[in-house]
């Protein structure tokens, strides 16, 4: 029998499985940044504006939103409460006065490089429990493939 090419191709079941089985890793994923955002007393949501600030630097308002899954609208809204808890501030953009860019502060730095070692060290556990190293690395060539 011809092996099947296509995902089109396969059972349902298969394709079904394919997508229950990511939503189940995504959730995992989830749950280590919110049990660090429960433990930390902030939103997950805001932790995940706090990675992307840790990662990246100050970012334009704009490049936040198509960083995270926070809908664009609701961007401003998330970036004022970082900025009543003292971990954000926003200013001015030094190359043009229409850009606003969020950066974060020495607060937020802090909760940064704390939050990411964690939820960095759950992640690596989730996958070397389930996964060796070759596996790791084919995994993610498999998920390139996937963008």
């Amino acid at each position: 029998m011809k092996k099947p090419r296509r995902a089109a191709d396969l059972s349902k079941t298969v394709c079904m499985d394919l997508a229950r089985g990511f939503h189940r890793v995504r959730a995992e994923m989830v749950a280590h940044a919110e049990r660090y955002a429960r433990e930390a007393g902030v939103e997950a949501s805001l932790l995940a504006l706090i990675h992307v600030l840790g990662l990246r630097g100050p970012t334009r308002m704009s490049d936040l939103a198509e960083r995270t899954v926070i809908a664009a609208p609701s961007i401003t809204r998330r970036a004022k409460q970082l900025e009543a808890l003292g971990l954000a501030v926003r200013e001015r953009a030094p190359t043009s006065d229409r850009e606003v860019l969020i950066r974060l502060t020495e607060a937020g730095r802090a909760l940064f490089e704390r939050s990411f070692r964690f939820i960095h060290d759950e992640h690596a556990r989730y996958f070397d429990d389930r996964l060796g190293a070759a596996e790791q690395r084919q995994l993610l060539a498999l998920l390139e493939r996937l963008r």
